[in-house]
């Protein structure tokens, strides 16, 4: 019990490893080892459960809630990357340091429309880009190669075309039959903001989710101080709590509650070719659906808005 509340305490105050110590009253190396002995206990016993890979009724399931709560059809989860900032490992020379000028390891998130975190990709370098990072990926090589379990295409509205299930992201992923990406900002029409926007709405979820896990876990807020494996278990221990804790407690999400202590216990290039041109052909008829069958009311208001605002700052 005592390994928990160490492991707590350092999750939700940030504090460092000799402040631990200091605290429990023990040597370093105990507090970095009993971390990392915790964090691997969480894992081994919590992924299986917590974060299991879908199936084919799990993506249907995401995919409702994506269409239920953002109004984006057949979308199966949005994918971003959050740098966890780090002290400057030894003899790592520029390897950790990324554009913001910082050292940082990347979490590569996959979130449904709900926060909950489908997939993780964690400890990727911090000077590599999102797409790198994604094309190595085991949820990248996966996706490439069709054995993610999606379901079948099906329409948008009825007597409509089928189109195939997507994921979603910004501007830094690849565009793919299976993943939609906004068009480039330059030489918009109304009709390709309407479709950014809408990918846009639904894209925030992971920015929400990255939020949540900052918001609850204060080590977040502070350069991690430990060995690089290590940083990699911790980052891993709060993803499948995340998960563990709204499944069990229904105002984790919405509730400031701090305090842990008291919770219980890539392909060749011919074949990259195929997947950008496919997602062209598929991210043109979600355009036409977002601007047609599956328009909602207040698009149009919100494009006025935001494009009178930039004519604003740009005079």
């Amino acid at each position: 019990k005592s390994f928990f509340l160490l492991f707590y305490r350092y999750l939700a105050t940030g504090q460092s490893f000799t402040g631990i110590a200091e605290n429990f009253r023990i040597g370093l190396k105990s507090v970095s080892r009993i971390i990392e002995e915790v964090c691997d206990v969480l894992w081994n016993v919590l992924q299986p459960y917590v974060m299991p890979e879908p199936t084919e009724n799990d993506w249907k399931k995401i995919a409702k809630d994506f269409d239920d709560l953002w109004q984006f059809k057949n979308c199966l989860g949005a994918l971003d990357g959050k740098h966890v900032y780090i002290k400057s490992p030894s003899k790592s020379g520029s390897s950790f340091f990324n554009y913001k000028k910082r050292f940082s390891v990347v979490l590569m998130c996959l979130a449904d429309a709900r926060r909950k975190i489908i997939m993780v990709d964690v400890g990727s370098m911090g000077r590599f880009s999102d797409a790198g990072i994604f094309d190595d990926s085991i949820f990248g090589k996966r996706l490439k190669e069709r054995s993610l379990n999606l379901p079948q295409p099906v329409p948008l509205y009825q007597d409509g075309e089928p189109l195939p299930f997507v994921f979603i992201g910004d501007e830094a992923f690849p565009l793919m039959e299976n993943f939609m990406r906004p068009y480039p900002r330059d030489g918009l029409n109304s009709e390709k903001r309407v479709f950014n926007y809408r990918l846009s709405r639904a894209r925030r979820i992971v920015e929400a989710t990255f939020g949540v896990l900052a918001r609850k876990w204060y080590v977040y807020h502070k350069d991690f101080e430990c060995k690089i494996e290590t940083v990699d278990k911790i980052i891993k221990a709060t993803c499948v709590l995340h998960n563990y804790l709204i499944d069990r407690q229904p105002d984790y999400l919405n509730s400031n509650e701090n305090n842990k202590e008291q919770i219980l216990i890539s392909m060749d290039n011919r074949i990259e070719t195929h997947y950008r041109n496919k997602g062209y052909q598929v991210r043109e008829m979600y355009c036409s659906y977002f601007n047609n069958q599956g328009k909602v009311p207040w698009q149009d208001t919100r494009i006025s808005s935001r494009i009178s605002i930039n004519n604003y700052k740009k005079n």
